[in-house]
């Protein structure tokens, strides 16, 4: 689609309060190219110019733009919504690795687990389960049978001892317990746990890899767990039909993860389940009827746009503000030939954006007044802040440009699991992994395979462990050979990893069979892309200049630089603190939800399910019911 296209879908709701969520890879690719950025000797970069212009000031300025052009009410910094996602992937690796302790021998294990049945999503409160058996009546070969369930569910994740589970379905002869063992499986507590924060990694799995679907952890993306504040009404108390929500992403896939049927409520779900707002004006609860114009479902989110594109719309108003004021022509039409357009280009976009007040719009309304919500904790780290490891490898800071997922939750489940508290203002050891030579090992006298050795070996993957002593503390320095690793993390990134990782999670008979023993990581931080985040296909990227792999690794450094990095254990002083109401190690009574983080209420708010999807089979002719996967052409 042309980027037209889904802005002229913004005007289409002139009645509705537009709000903005920027991830903080996004605006750190922002920042980079219109304040950090050097293009072929034409440096960007102004001394007086990035020492008054911060992050946070640049996002003021980029809200300004977005309600001055789209009249925006509310433009929300991403690190409000990424500090509860990773509040509740942490609580829910540490209810894992808790899960994985209690459970028995291996051979026990292996008795509970069961095959993942393939289903396909139609809201966040109902799915359809597909299960293909061999037909028992039929004395063709290979000849099958479908089994089709479609099951009412709560929302998000369910676990053992949940109440007011009631399990619904449409086809007879199913009992409660049959239906909740299709939601409530043991595999889906197994280790290790995945991030499943990018879509392309959660699409590649669902689609090609279902053992490693109960892997992933249940744990809401920010953009989704942005959405579910806004349209359950626990921001504020605007109904959903009020709100349109656009997420501004580094990824293209984004938009994929936004059309997901999982994070689509259906209304009268949304309001059992948020119920925090009063819908008495949109819906009649007597008769359940909609009001005028309404859908029968509610996406959380509304629309994607992409950093790119971002950057597309601030080239288009800075080139229209030029020619109104008759100062140099249309930008885009006199440097179109030049190679140093994206530079200059980044100059008229930031005096552009000096033109724009920041201060508040007398017609927004009190709540809305500031325009922009941040929040940073005295123990968040911005950027360029970030102290060098002891390690003197400086790209130890890329673990943080994708959320900082594996960090954030090895901290908190190093203090929570083994007491044992991480100083927040230094870096962890990250160290480059030794997972990917081990395939190379099978011979050691052919050239060719002494080649792949090498290769393999460069792999960017990263890990770190904490170790318990031979005095019983605990430390991410081994000391020595008596030392006994109790948490191993790793990080992925790039498609080359990613396989990988499938790899030997195949190989090593992924569940609940592997015991801790065997277990090669405790958790892994999965990005399909390279580097991760800041170099997503949806940032601004080289701006259609030619890199050299060392430029690349330049650029994703400067906008890694950008990103602030979360640590745990904060101060209370962020919104994500008013939702539960208390710390994030203590369950929460305070707050808006109850049960704290990973609680009912969180775990059907910012929790969600995948799903092993079925695979795309022939509809007609002879082949009819084959996968196109097992068929050669």
């Amino acid at each position: 689609l042309k980027l037209n296209q889904p802005l002229q879908k913004i005007g289409k709701f002139p009645n509705r309060k537009m709000i903005f969520t920027i991830s903080p890879a996004s605006l750190a690719d922002l920042y980079r190219h219109l304040y950090l950025k050097i293009y072929h000797g034409t440096s960007v970069e102004n001394d007086e110019v990035q020492n008054s212009i911060t992050r946070e000031s640049l996002l003021r300025k980029v809200a300004a733009f977005l309600h001055s052009e789209f009249g925006a009410a509310m433009v929300i910094d991403g690190v409000v919504s990424q500090r509860i996602s990773l509040m509740e992937a942490a609580s829910e690796f540490c209810y894992r690795f808790k899960n994985q302790l209690q459970m028995k021998s291996d051979d026990d294990n292996k008795n509970n687990q069961s095959n993942t049945m393939t289903s396909i999503a139609l809201s966040s409160t109902e799915t359809r389960f597909i299960d293909k058996m061999a037909s028992v009546n039929s004395s063709v070969k290979g000849d099958e049978v479908m089994e089709v369930v479609t099951l009412r569910h709560p929302p998000g994740r369910i676990i053992d001892g949940d109440e007011k589970c009631n399990y619904t379905a449409t086809e007879a002869g199913q009992t409660p317990s049959d239906l909740s063992s299709l939601l409530n499986s043991k595999e889906n507590l197994s280790l290790p746990m995945l991030a499943s924060s990018c879509p392309g990694f959660v699409c590649l799995v669902e689609k090609t890899a279902p053992a490693v679907v109960p892997l992933l952890s249940s744990s809401k993306s920010p953009m989704a767990v942005a959405g579910t504040l806004l349209k359950a009404g626990l921001w504020d108390r605007d109904s959903p039909d009020e709100v349109f929500h656009v997420a501004i992403m580094p990824c293209h896939d984004k938009k994929l993860e936004a059309g997901r049927a999982d994070f689509a409520w259906e209304r009268q779900a949304l309001m059992s389940y948020g119920g925090v707002f009063n819908q008495t004006n949109n819906i009649n609860s007597s008769s359940g009827m909609l009001a005028k114009g309404q859908s029968d479902y509610v996406n959380e989110v509304d629309l994607v746009l992409t950093t790119g594109e971002l950057l597309e719309v601030l080239s288009d108003a800075a080139s229209r503000s030029k020619s109104k004021n008759h100062v140099g022509g249309d930008i885009s039409m006199a440097e179109s030939n030049n190679n140093k357009s994206s530079a200059l280009s980044a100059f008229a976009i930031r005096d552009f954006l000096e033109t724009l007040t920041t201060e508040p719009d007398d017609n927004l309304d009190d709540r809305d007044s500031n325009l922009v919500t941040e929040t940073f904790d005295e123990n968040d780290t911005r950027p360029n802040d970030e102290p060098q490891s002891s390690t003197g490898n400086l790209d130890d800071s890329g673990v943080h440009g994708s959320g900082s997922y594996a960090d954030y939750i090895f901290r908190y489940a190093a203090w929570n699991l083994f007491g044992c508290e991480l100083p927040l203002n230094e870096p962890l050891p990250w160290k480059s992994s030794t997972t990917a030579a081990s395939s190379a090992n099978a011979a050691k006298t052919s050239g060719v395979l002494r080649r792949r050795k090498r290769r393999q070996e460069t792999t960017d993957m990263r890990e770190v462990s904490l170790y318990k002593l031979s005095d019983g503390s605990y430390s991410c320095d081994a000391g020595n050979e008596n030392s006994i690793p109790v948490l191993t993390f790793a990080t992925a990134y790039g498609f080359k990893n990613v396989q990988l990782v499938l790899q030997n999670l195949s190989k090593n008979n992924v569940g609940m069979s592997e015991s801790p023993e065997r277990r090669r990581f405790d958790y892994v931080e999965i990005m399909a892309c390279p580097s991760g985040c800041p170099n997503g296909g949806g940032q601004i990227g080289s701006a259609g200049q030619r890199e050299t792999p060392r430029e690349t690794k330049e650029r994703v450094k400067e906008t890694v630089s950008a990103v602030p990095i979360i640590r745990p254990k904060s101060n209370n002083r962020s919104i994500a603190f008013k939702i539960y109401g208390n710390s994030e190690d203590v369950s929460g009574s305070n707050g808006i939800i109850s049960g704290g983080c990973f609680g009912h209420d969180a775990r059907r708010l910012f929790h969600t399910r995948f799903h092993a999807v079925p695979k795309m089979e022939i509809s007609s002719g002879a082949a009819a019911g084959v996968a196109v996967s097992d068929t050669n052409w």
